[in-house]
């Protein structure tokens, strides 16, 4: 819904990213975005090796968005994010529940 309203603030706001690489889905590359009145992100990891549930960082004062970039045909997206997504509907994911299988 934001990015139909204000697409710019994918590159007017603060940004991080790094390459995690992942046995099933090849090299994934999280974007983080902090949003207007986000005054930085926190990454409180070390090294290259980033493991599930653990904390890789936070964001400083705020919530904002994280994209994914997935290699292609790596991935096969749930259904229900597609649906949303169609519907032009936002979906909260928490941490650890599925936003697709191996393809």
């Amino acid at each position: 819904m934001a990015l139909r309203e204000k697409a710019e603030i994918f590159w007017l706001n603060k940004r991080e990213y790094c390459v995690i690489k992942n046995p099933v889905f090849g090299n994934v590359v999280m974007i983080e975005v902090g949003a207007t009145m986000v005054g930085s992100m926190i990454q409180t990891y070390q090294g290259t090796n980033v493991k599930k549930g653990e904390e890789k960082g936070y964001f400083k004062f705020g919530g904002s968005t994280v994209v994914l970039l997935f290699e292609k045909n790596k991935i096969k997206i749930d259904h229900d994010l597609l649906v949303n997504t169609s519907k032009g509907l936002e979906t909260t994911i928490k941490i650890g529940e599925s936003i697709g299988e191996k393809f």
